[in-house]
């Protein structure tokens, strides 16, 4: 969310533990509308990423900071970053 804040100037619509309450109560419409708000901005932060080499931040003075990102690795390439959690 911080990541879209300050490199697309949006939000998401909710946090991941408030689908688990929205599900639990019966609101499977909020449910579906989180995650693909979720997706779309995963993606959109991506196709940004993708074009421009850097996503923003705001650090802890609130000064937005560009972080330099490579998204466009050749295929079959292995990148040091791994883009998995550990879960």
């Amino acid at each position: 969310n911080d990541l879209a804040k300050a490199t697309l100037h949006i939000e998401k619509s909710g946090h991941g533990l408030d689908a688990v309450v929205w599900w639990r109560e019966g609101r499977k419409d909020d449910v579906k509308r989180y995650c693909l708000d979720d997706v779309r901005i995963t993606r959109d932060l991506y196709r940004f990423g993708l074009e421009h080499r850097f996503v923003c931040f705001k650090d802890r003075l609130l000064k937005e900071v560009e972080i330099p990102v490579h998204f466009n690795a050749v295929a079959g390439e292995r990148t040091a970053i791994n883009l998995s959690l550990p879960l």
